[in-house]
């Protein structure tokens, strides 16, 4: 005990550190883009490999896609309910991670055979189910206690360790299945994922928290006035927060955004296999190079630039700059078949698309109501997942209408409408501080309307 009292003492809170919450972001995405190198590309090539069929595949895809689309029904219970004496969220972070630790150990002493795919697939859904849960208590945890002025630079920091967490996860498993075995892969992947998930438990939300249930500390007053004690004013709050109007034009500014993203991956894959004639390995090494320059832009100028200039007008720029980069490519068909060309296009599309990836992100966040963060903001990545889902079945309807053109300008048009909305939001919006214009009840936190 006196030893927590020590440690309590020297330890700043989540909330009073600008550099803490900076290094906790970047920490709690990289563990969280771990798992998710494992379950979303490690564990596919190792399927396919060892002879999965495509519907195989398909099956451990879809178990491994579904926790994620379904977010904001697991949001309700993360904002309604919280063991509040270690903060709104922590509880459930930890125990989030504490669940991947279990389906790690799980795998390595299954060892399932590729072909038992139903065992795998439960797995798999088990693992991305707790990861799932880890980003909707650390985003709910970031939105209740990160000043607005800052979320441009923590967004980059934390995108920036997911990016980086994904590579690791990717790479290092792989490796590890294809040196030694299944087994060997796994408890070197618990190892890896470890390192940076401790953090959660050695870092109080508020001051006086707990760190541990049997750590000294107690429930801040701030905790306490703001969680909610009863379903039915939670889910008011939730509903009121999202008919706000800037709420509803990042909502669909976010599906937009969605369809555009699933049209121009699937887009860049057919034209690096079927124009340049790439094979996997070649296009998946440009990905690569494209995510590491991605994750050092985000850890460095990327989330500020987005504080700099407001993530209303980072939007505007970014997404109108990003959607003229993607038409280049249609109107440069003597180009097609340029290594050098697709490279510079690629990197350059795909460097100005994530600076409006970041821009969205801060807006999701920014119009997210504090007293339902954790429904509210899953609500809205929803709506990113619903438009990704949606545009993917258009895709083969519009390669028969006009080919690789037509495909990459449904991107590119996407994207311009997608940016489009962030005209009509409100100027409030814009960097933290600046004045003028009508935000109308935008202004208002939902929480302290009667």
């Amino acid at each position: 005990m006196a030893n927590s009292k020590i440690y309590a003492g020297v330890l700043p809170a989540f909330s009073d550190s600008t550099r803490l919450r900076l290094f906790l972001g970047t920490m709690l995405y990289l563990a969280q883009g771990f798992p998710q190198g494992v379950i979303f590309y490690a564990l596919p090539t190792w399927l396919a490999v060892n002879g999965a069929s495509a519907g195989e595949i398909g099956t451990v895809a879809a178990a491994a896609t579904l926790p994620w689309s379904l977010k904001f029904l697991m949001g309700g219970f993360v904002d309604r309910y919280a063991y509040l004496a270690m903060g709104r969220r922590r509880g459930w972070l930890i125990g989030a991670q504490l669940v991947v630790v279990f389906i790690f150990v799980s795998f390595a002493i299954i060892q399932p055979d590729p072909s038992q795919t139903l065992l795998i697939a439960v797995l798999v859904c088990a693992l991305s189910s707790a990861t799932a849960t880890q980003d909707i208590a650390l985003d709910a945890l970031v939105i209740d206690l990160t000043p607005e002025e800052e979320l441009g630079r923590l967004n980059g920091f934390m995108f920036g360790g997911k990016l980086l967490g994904i590579a690791g996860g990717t790479a290092f498993t792989a490796l590890l299945i294809e040196s030694y075995s299944l087994q060997v892969a796994m408890i070197g992947s618990l190892a890896f994922f470890m390192i940076p998930a401790v953090t959660a438990i050695l870092i109080r939300e508020r001051p006086g928290e707990k760190i541990l249930p049997w750590t000294n500390g107690k429930a801040s007053p701030e905790a306490l006035s703001a969680s909610p004690d009863a379903w039915i004013p939670l889910l008011k709050t939730a509903f009121a927060a999202m008919m706000r109007r800037d709420v509803l034009i990042v909502l669909a500014l976010l599906a937009i955004y969605g369809a555009h993203q699933t049209v121009m991956d699937s887009s860049s894959a057919l034209f690096a296999a079927n124009v340049m004639d790439w094979g996997e390995t070649r296009f998946s090494s440009l990905i690569a190079i494209s995510n590491v320059g991605s994750a050092i832009i985000c850890l460095t100028i990327g989330g500020w630039l987005v504080d700099r200039l407001g993530p209303k007008r980072m939007a505007l720029i970014s997404g109108f700059g990003a959607a003229a980069i993607i038409s280049s490519l249609v109107f440069s068909k003597e180009a097609w078949g340029s290594d050098t060309f697709f490279t510079i296009w690629y990197l350059a599309a795909s460097l100005a698309i994530l600076q409006f990836y970041l821009a969205m992100l801060v807006l999701a966040m920014r119009v997210t109501d504090q007293a339902a963060a954790a429904i509210n903001f899953n609500i809205l990545m929803g709506g990113f997942a619903m438009g990704g889902t949606l545009s993917g079945l258009s895709l083969g309807a519009i390669e028969a209408f006009g080919g690789m053109g037509a495909l990459f300008t449904a991107a590119a048009v996407l994207l311009a409408i997608s940016t489009s909305c962030a005209i009509f939001l409100s100027r409030a919006l814009g960097p933290v501080g600046e004045t003028g214009g009508d935000a109308g009840d935008d202004e208002v936190p939902v929480a302290a309307l009667p």
